[in-house]
């Protein structure tokens, strides 16, 4: 089956009408317009809904068969305009449970991303529909109010309302465009360090592994070999186009499976997995505690917990260097290293619930390649990376700084620089 989405046209109103009277008449209790009142709009009304300035319909289609539509408005309780609304999603029950809602997802919002008036995102559903709280809450919407509400069919039942920065939506997805970009000088650079988790961890023969912030697939390559045909690795990232690395790289492996979602609100069922693994992805969660606690529910008693994250700033010569060499110190983000004190790790974990807690430094020299490899991984990812991701205008300047400081290094065919680690292991 090819699956594709694209904007539906005006001159589609009858299919786009007979499909959304066809979801109105089946699920009376989702939507917030009555199907007896749908089916007296005239042909105007449902040639202007699909496409206008502030609004698009979307058709999902299974080759020539219309199978679900989807829909982003410019939300009408907002007199500024900035509101983008997503709605009237509907996928005919036979496709449902093959992930195609992150195609709701993507085509919806890179429409929106591409409309300079909006300035954030909402989107609600009834209190009881977790399929719903799950995909919003994946791609990042943050639950912001509840309210009463009478649904159509008669119902009384809460509506959850979300919102989602615009803002923070398009530099997600310039990280995530330069992450994939440059997958393979970051595995050059990177992989050897989750090695040394994953050598803690101790993957055997038949075990089910959860890699969490999985990015562009390496380490889930790696388990997969450890864990064999009869194993399962399951890689979790919040990031579509790394993912999109990931999957192709995996394509054939029947014990690897990827999910494009928050990690920290995953959803396995209880005592699914026999290991948590993480190469530098657990340091951004909103509230640790929940995330890890989450994670030790999913783990069975036996499980065991790896994952190696950055220790200071001033530690990494990998990023403190280039960004002192730019002289943009007082730009840092300081996420990444979130996790530099060892106490703080091991006070965070406990409340979690886990026990038998090691934490070992461990420093390497690590490398992308070349100087010129090195340029390139250095000005797009890491410390430097995000704030010339988030500045472009700041390159010309920090580059030439930062190729001097590289060169005088050594060895330009192999430039290589001290990267600062703690190897984590833990049990539930």
């Amino acid at each position: 089956m090819t699956f594709t989405i694209r904007p539906l046209e005006p001159a589609e109103w009858e299919l786009f009408r007979d499909f959304r009277l066809g979801a109105l008449n089946a699920s009376p209790g989702v939507f917030a317009v009555r199907y007896e009142d749908a089916i007296t709009n005239p042909p105007e009304f449902w040639r202007s809904t699909i496409k206008g300035p502030a609004h698009q319909v979307f058709g999902l289609f299974d080759g020539g068969k219309l199978i679900g539509i989807t829909a982003a408005f410019s939300h009408r309780d907002d007199p500024t305009g900035q509101t983008a609304l997503l709605a009237m999603s509907f996928i005919l029950p036979d496709y449902r449970g093959r992930g195609l809602s992150r195609m709701f997802y993507d085509a919806r919002l890179a429409w929106i991303c591409a409309q300079p008036q909006f300035k954030r995102v909402v989107v609600s559903h009834r209190e009881s529909n977790e399929a719903s709280r799950r995909a919003n809450q994946r791609r990042g919407f943050l639950a912001i109010e509840k309210t009463p509400h009478i649904w159509p069919n008669g119902e009384r039942e809460d509506e959850v309302f979300y919102e989602l920065k615009i803002s923070s939506l398009k530099i997600n997805a310039i990280a995530d465009k330069a992450r994939a970009g440059i997958a393979d000088l970051l595995d050059r650079q990177l992989s050897p360090l989750g090695l040394r988790a994953m050598e803690a961890l101790s993957p055997q023969t038949g075990e089910a592994i959860l890699d969490v912030g999985c990015g562009a697939g390496k380490s889930v390559l790696q388990l997969a070999d450890r864990v064999g045909p009869t194993g399962r690795v399951t890689g979790v990232d919040i990031a579509p186009a790394v993912l999109e690395v990931a999957r192709r790289r995996a394509a054939g492996l029947s014990q690897v499976d990827f999910l494009e979602c928050d990690a920290q609100r995953l959803t396995l069922p209880d005592r699914s997995i026999d290991c948590v693994f993480s190469g530098f992805g657990v340091m951004a969660f909103r509230d640790p505690v929940a995330a890890f606690s989450n994670f030790r529910r999913m783990m069975r008693p036996s499980g065991r917990l790896a994952f190696v994250s950055w220790r200071s700033l001033k530690e990494n010569e990998l990023d403190f260097l280039p960004l002192q060499a730019a002289g943009l110190e007082g730009w840092l983000d300081p996420t990444p290293f979130s996790f530099a004190d060892s106490g703080y790790i091991r006070t965070m974990l406990q409340t979690a619930g886990f026990r038998e807690i090691t934490i070992q430094a461990h420093d390497e020299m690590v490398s992308s390649g070349d100087l010129n490899a090195m340029i390139v991984v250095l000005l797009t990812v890491g410390a430097l990376g995000k704030i010339i991701r988030e500045n472009p205008n700041m390159r010309t300047a920090a580059e030439p700084r930062v190729r001097a400081a590289l060169a005088e290094q050594g060895n330009q065919a192999a430039v290589a620089l001290n990267a600062a680690t703690w190897v984590v292991t833990a049990r539930p």
